[in-house]
């Protein structure tokens, strides 16, 4: 600080009259200099002994071991004392919260200081100045506070005693003395507490040293302790002989250290980091670990902040009955995009085959395990670029060792490229699809990879009402068994590789209301396959399609006023009419790569190709009849919403998904004269009360093909519960399946909440999934114990010698987490697993303060 720099003083009581200050009648002296601004060389305001710095009475060290007398100087806000009509939403779980009044800035020594004080005087040699009583140092947003305050000039150290509170920041530190040089912004606090509000975090230390000059803004605590408990709690603290908090870096550093829960040491360390807010640092991540069917997986991964730009993180692992595996993840982000690449490996497994193969094939364990991937997001020259590339050592892999790999669970495993491009009016895009067979028992014969599949779209109006739009796709198939791989009957039904051209031209004069809409349209749709490795008692190496297709779509709006129980409601009626013709076209000698008949919605029965894909294109002359009805209250709410409707065929349909040359089709359906009735229904009686219905009726069989209803209750994402009963008839099998299950998320504290998910399988009469959990959140700390038994879906040997039988295999499993908040979690694989299962759960508010 330099001479030139001016001290404004600001006397806050009336005062005995220095007797180097004129006196001014009828003004008593605050009314008269309380704006006066005086120069450092000032003059004598009143002699000074040898001990001019020494506070003018003794004070007593303060006891800092209860932080609540001092917590407003923290800045700690007690929920208690907000005003009543304060409109803020706070968890319940803290008392209060840290609010932060400072401006962050960097420090200019030259920079003016505005002193507040009840007194003021000057040492002999004018080279120490005094400040006595609520004195008040203000300098950039920076703030210090104390009872007794001494400048020396000469150096711009100041010393303050009493009382003293510093900020900075959002950092507030209070003690009983401490110096600090207002050039630097370095100091020292003796016995203080500290409290940084932006992390929650509060501490306390026999000596707290600060610099925040220039770049560095870091407090140095010397037997210490820092949590992040509110000030009411000392329910777990980290106590170390040395803390460094680097608010320039983000991170925090320990030594020599003792975790303390309830002042009781549970766990020790020689040394930690820990982050103080959301930026990277190489170093220890905290372990994980799970229990599942009696086995222990312990991970320990450590995180390689390699550059700004990309990083690694290392996960060796331990899985009991099996060994040692190491995994790692590479994260690179460039001016293309994100990508990730992700593996493990695991040498000599010695738990798989397991034993039920082991019995069975008489193989040894000891297989190596691994596994690949890569995943890519970007944006190249206006392009959206995606990668999902995988490969795995065997089928079991995931299941085993779980992660982010992708699989189809049937055999195979994923892998994908795709690039799109878009004006709004057009569109590019380019696929590869590929997979890894990974069990050639459940390999389907008709499944293909797609290199490429290179796709053209296109809409445009052409006046007020003409829409036209176009779809131009090629794709090369290949199958992605082998020939060898397959029975006689697979081979002659199946093609080894094709390229297929497609088109599809629409055109459509669309005439819509306020009242209604009317669409007619035409659709040209027409193919071209080029196929090779084929039988050709099936298939036509040069197979084409050529099918038009009109329709109408029609439908009114229609609305009145209704009343019920003295609440005033908007009821409309819409009923909905489609006619479409798509004339018959043997398709017998066309193999199929992509399509599949499409699932019965009510939005499906308004599509006149009952096929998904581009290899079939069925015949029809139907009419489609439908109707919607919606309830909406006075605010536009919509209560209630009921469609249903049905397909009423004027004629039989001949195309199917088989390679017949007997011009009939095999699917007894195609001979219905209606489709079975769909039906949904959607009902919000109140905001956190719902409804789902979903209905099919098979008219031919009297029986219900689809029968789903769902009931939610979410009053606030805290509280979700959720009811489903599900039935339907399985394709493959033609049996039927039905589940009932009940989930749910319930807080019934603010502190404490239980988990819980039963599946009951009405087929099997049994329990095929149940789960169950509790979870306790206070402000400082959380712990969660799930408990889960489930259905694998693979078939155990049970029994010895002759007497074996499969039975359904189930496995238990036991999570448990425990965090301290802001400083270490332990078992996160528990969080993922509530989220997979519960449904909404992931809208909870689990981490707030």
């Amino acid at each position: 600080m330099t001479d030139s720099i001016k001290l404004r003083l600001k006397f806050k009581h009336p005062l005995r009259t220095p007797s180097s200050f004129p006196k001014i009648a009828n003004y008593s002296l605050i009314k008269a200099i309380s704006a006066a601004t005086l120069l450092i060389g000032m003059p004598n305001i009143s002699s000074a002994s040898d001990d001019f710095c020494k506070p003018a009475e003794a004070f007593s060290e303060q006891d800092y071991s209860e932080v609540l007398p001092y917590a407003d100087k923290l800045g700690w806000v007690r929920t208690e004392d907000l005003p009543d009509d304060l409109d803020i939403e706070l968890s319940g779980r803290c008392d209060g919260f840290y609010i932060d009044r400072a401006r962050t800035t960097k420090n200019n020594p030259n920079a003016a200081i505005a002193v507040e004080a009840d007194s003021a005087s000057t040492s002999p040699n004018q080279q120490l100045n005094r400040f006595q009583g609520n004195v008040l140092i203000t300098q950039q947003g920076n703030e210090v506070q104390a009872n007794t305050a001494c400048y020396d000039r000469s150096n711009s150290d100041t010393s303050l005693f009493g009382d003293v509170l510093v900020k900075h920041s959002g950092l507030n530190m209070v003690g009983d003395q401490a110096d600090i040089n207002l050039d630097t912004n370095i100091g020292r606090i003796n016995n203080g507490l500290f409290a940084v509000s932006a992390a929650h975090l509060r501490g306390q230390s026999e000596q707290i040293d600060f610099d925040f000059q220039d770049t560095k803004q870091y407090v140095e605590l010397t037997e210490g302790y820092i949590t992040f408990c509110e000030p009411s709690s000392n329910a777990w603290k980290l106590d170390a002989d040395d803390i460094k908090l680097d608010f320039e870096e983000g991170w925090g550093s320990a030594s020599n250290i003792k975790i303390k829960v309830q002042d009781v040491p549970v766990f020790y360390l020689p040394w930690m980091n820990f982050p103080l807010d959301d930026r990277r640092k190489t170093g220890f991540l905290y372990p994980s670990y799970e229990i599942s069917s009696g086995a222990l997986a312990l991970t320990t991964p450590y995180y390689l902040n390699l550059a700004p730009n990309y990083d690694m993180t290392l996960r060796p692992s331990y899985y009991e009955d099996r060994g040692e595996m190491i995994a790692a993840e590479f994260r690179y982000l460039n001016e293309w995009g994100i990508n990730r690449f992700d593996g493990g490996f695991l040498k000599d497994d010695d738990d798989y085959p397991d034993s039920d193969t082991r019995a069975i094939t008489g193989e040894e364990a000891g297989e190596d395990r691994w596994s690949f991937h890569y995943d890519h997001l970007g944006k190249i020259m206006g392009w959206r670029t995606e990668v999902d590339f995988n490969r795995v050592s065997d089928d079991d892999y995931r299941s085993d060792f779980g992660g982010i790999l992708r699989s189809s669970h049937d055999g195979t495993v994923d892998q994908t490229a795709e690039a799109t491009w878009t004006d709004g009016t057009i569109a590019l895009s380019a696929r590869l699809r590929s997979y890894q067979i990974t069990d050639e028992t459940e390999i389907a014969s008709d499944q293909y990879k797609q290199l490429p599949d290179l796709l053209f779209s296109g809409n445009w109006s052409h006046g007020s009402n003409l829409r036209s739009d176009v779809q131009l796709n090629t794709t090369y198939f290949e199958r992605v068994a082998e020939s060898d791989e397959l029975n006689i009957r697979e081979q002659n039904e199946t093609v080894g590789s094709a390229a297929r051209f497609y088109s599809r031209t629409s055109l459509n004069y669309d005439m819509r209301n306020t009242w209604g809409y009317l669409i007619p349209g035409v659709t040209l749709y027409a193919s071209q396959y080029e196929l090779d490795e084929y039988q050709s008692t099936y298939f036509d190496d040069s197979a084409n399609t050529v099918v038009p297709s009109a329709h109408i779509n029609a439908g009114i709006f229609l609305e009145r006023p209704s009343r019920l129980f003295n609440t005033h409601f908007t009821q409309t009626l819409e009923p909905q009419l489609m006619y479409a013709y798509i004339p018959f076209e043997d398709q017998s000698d066309v193999p199929v790569f992509d399509s599949e008949e499409a699932d019965l919605t009510y939005n499906q029965l308004f599509k006149p190709n009952r096929f998904t894909g581009r290899d079939r294109i069925g015949d029809t002359s139907q009419i489609t009849l439908g109707v919607t009805s919606r309830t909406l209250n006075e605010q536009g709410r919509q209560i209630l919403s009921a469609r249903t409707g049905t397909i009423v065929y004027l004629k039989d349909r001949k195309v199917d998904l088989t390679n017949d040359h007997d011009g009939s089709s095999s699917d007894p359906k195609n001979n219905y004269e209606t489709s079975n009735y769909v039906t949904e229904v959607r009902y919000t009686p109140f905001e956190e009360w719902s409804y789902q219905a979903d209905f099919e009726w098979d008219n031919q069989e009297s029986r219900a093909e689809r029968n789903t209803h769902k009931i939610a209750y979410r009053p606030d994402p805290e509280y979700i519960a959720t009811l489903r009963y599900n039935r339907r008839t399985n394709e493959d099998t033609d049996e039927p399946e039905e589940f009932v299950e009940f989930s749910t998320a319930w807080q019934f504290d603010p502190f404490w909440s239980i988990f819980h998910r039963y599946e009951f399988d009405a087929i099997k009469h049994r329990t095929s999934d149940i789960l169950n959990g509790v979870e306790y959140n206070n402000c400082c700390w959380r712990a969660s114990l799930i408990f889960r038994r489930f259905d694998t879906g693979d078939q155990e040997l049970v029994g010895s010698g002759t007497d074996t039988r499969l039975r359904d295999e189930f496995d238990n499993g036991i999570f448990f987490r425990f965090e301290l908040k802001g400083l270490a979690d332990f078992g996160g694989k528990t969080q993922s697993l509530l989220d997979e299962l519960i449904e909404d759960i992931d809208q909870r508010n689990v981490y707030d303060y």
